[in-house]
């Protein structure tokens, strides 16, 4: 006969309480934002390089995960403005960096410092060639 030892129990509640309650998809960041509580898509152009990251990640940290290389002589502190991109689709919050950086018409072309562009949906970025 096998017995559970009581240290075990709580562990397969926790594991049998995860199966029949899954995580949620969607988690909300504000009133109007869902972000997706798995991975995120981002297709580089024109690279045309696809990857799939978890929210929250830099543009800049998934570009170098997947082998594209952006420019940076800050080492991504947000200074130098050398990796810039331009968000094709997709959402993305403007950062202090991006305001010293770029102009108002830029921002609103979507022009972001990818060192600081965090990445909570699914995006198109367009990146130096």
């Amino acid at each position: 006969m096998v017995t559970l030892s009581s240290a075990l129990c709580p562990l397969i509640t926790d594991y049998y309480s995860l199966l029949s309650n899954p995580l949620p998809k969607e988690i909300a960041l504000s009133d109007q934002t869902l972000v997706s509580a798995t991975k995120v898509t981002i297709e580089f152009r024109p690279h045309n390089k696809v990857t799939r990251v978890p929210p929250g990640m830099t543009l800049f940290n998934a570009a170098n995960w997947i082998g594209l290389a952006i420019d940076s002589t800050c080492g991504a502190k947000g200074t130098c403005g050398k990796c810039k991109v331009r968000i094709l689709t997709g959402g993305n919050e403007i950062s202090t960096a991006d305001h010293k950086v770029f102009s108002a018409e830029e921002l609103a072309q979507g022009w972001r410092l990818s060192c600081r562009a965090e990445v909570h949906t699914d995006m198109v970025p367009r990146c130096r060639a």
